[in-house]
């Protein structure tokens, strides 16, 4: 199955309503839903999963003078963190498509996660900035954070994206540093100065998802072994470890696979099998589409139900999601970064392995999308040497059928792709072996 940027942090969500510079805060503040946008150090590719209730708060101080109220905040995308064996909850916060604000809290050493509650307090000092780095902005001034309290109610083990917390006494101190949109971890930290002051009102989080949960893509299920079903489109538990696991004409596949020690376990779904061959095996309102946990093999494709976005435009595909994102025949994937971060488009389906993969002209097959003809192809046939290693070759304007290596010292050639399974018209159809796909050694 398609996953876009296998590296994938467990996210939290936490909407926070704040008054600047009044001593407390006023008002009530909802329910945020939605992944927003993130530093690279976060991960381009960001998706919320859960929602933070907020209690009120009610003002009870005189404005500062030359202090303004302070928009409301949505605190979007934050991750678990392990460092040494020193677990911290990064909260990220996200407005108008740049990033105004980061908490970094300490929450104990992994080893002493497994007794809970677990209730840390800090505190700063004026002049000093608070060892977690945590800071936000407020009509083009940087505060950092003063002083709070997380209290931590739950996690599991492993470390996943499911926690139960709560923060407060959350007080913020004006900095004496410039802000740089996107840049503010490195450059706030100059300490606080007498300025404006605010604070934010009580939090609690959790993150935890409940079997039955509606969703739409894995990261809709966490990172504690849970799997989007493609059938019912709701959270469940690891469906499966092999195609065994799952009956006649269904393939076992991965929709988590944990990237860090803070990353889960690893969770796999049953999906409807199909032929990359064979345009029409999926029927009518799918594709066909290879997945990417394992090598090509004859006849192994899985169905990836349609979805909204037009051939050639933009989308908008989760990762691990049960669609493709897009029409028939076309599929989500990344075509580079932006201000946003990762920016994605539709693009025909392909199957290097057909005789004609149908990709127009000046496009190849690679990687089972169409694709703009790459520079850098080795110039060798199929079969003859290459002049340089770990090249594509074999370009005959419609797919790169071969890769330049030299397997096991046998000699550097363009050795023919083929799928596992397959028989090839010289040596074995072979994993590994220094190429990309399985190929004839």
């Amino acid at each position: 199955m398609q996953r876009l940027a296998h590296t994938r942090i467990a996210f939290l969500v936490l909407a926070l309503s704040l008054a600047a510079c009044s001593g407390k805060s006023s008002g009530h503040v909802g329910q945020g839903h939605d992944g927003g946008d993130t530093d690279a150090a976060a991960n381009s590719d960001l998706q919320a999963i859960s929602d933070l209730s907020m209690a009120d708060a009610q003002s009870g101080q005189d404005q500062q003078p030359g202090c303004s109220v302070a928009p409301v905040f949505t605190w979007r995308a934050a991750a678990i963190t392990d460092t040494a064996g020193k677990v911290h909850i990064n909260v990220v916060q996200a407005t108008n498509g740049g990033l105004t604000g980061e908490l970094v809290l300490y929450v104990g050493d992994e080893a002493d996660l497994m007794s809970l509650p677990k209730v840390r307090t800090i505190q700063g000092t004026i002049g000093q900035p608070t060892v977690d780095g945590s800071f936000v902005v407020v009509d083009g001034k940087s505060y950092g954070l003063l002083s709070a309290t997380i209290t931590l109610n739950y996690v599991t083990s492993p470390l996943s994206s499911e926690i139960k917390a709560s923060l407060s006494d959350l007080v913020f101190q004006e900095t004496a540093c410039v802000p740089t949109q996107n840049d503010m971890s490195s450059s706030c930290t100059t300490g606080y100065v007498a300025g404006c002051t605010f604070t934010a009102p009580a939090s609690t989080l959790d993150t935890t998802v409940a079997n039955g949960t509606a969703c739409a893509s894995s990261t809709d299920c966490g990172t504690n072994g849970k799997v989007c079903d493609v059938m019912t489109s709701l959270c469940a538990s690891s469906e499966c470890s092999s195609d065994t696991d799952c009956g006649t004409n269904k393939l076992c596949v991965t929709q988590h696979a944990p990237v860090s020690a803070t990353d889960g376990v690893i969770a796999k779904a049953c999906y409807a099998k199909c032929n990359p061959l064979v345009a029409s095996s999926c029927g009518t309102s799918a594709t066909c589409i290879r997945p990417i946990d394992r090598p090509p093999t004859m006849g192994d494709g899985i169905c990836l139900s349609d979805g909204p976005g037009a051939a050639s435009g933009p989308c908008s595909q989760q990762v691990g999601s049960n669609s493709t994102g897009c029409t028939t025949g076309s599929l989500c994937v990344g075509v580079g970064f932006g201000p946003g971060g990762q920016m994605l488009a539709c693009r025909a389906t392909c199957d290097p392995f057909m005789t004609d993969p149908g990709c127009g002209a000046g496009s190849r097959c690679f990687n089972g999308i169409c694709a703009p003809a790459a520079a850098g192809v080795d110039a060798a046939a199929l079969g003859q040497p290459c002049t340089a290693t770990n090249s594509y070759c074999a370009d005959d304007g419609k797919a790169y059928r071969g890769f330049c290596a030299n397997p096991f010292g046998m000699g550097l050639m363009c050795r023919p792709f083929c799928e596992l399974g397959s028989v090839c018209s010289s040596g074995s159809c072979t994993a590994g072996g220094g190429a990309p796909l399985p190929s004839c050694i």
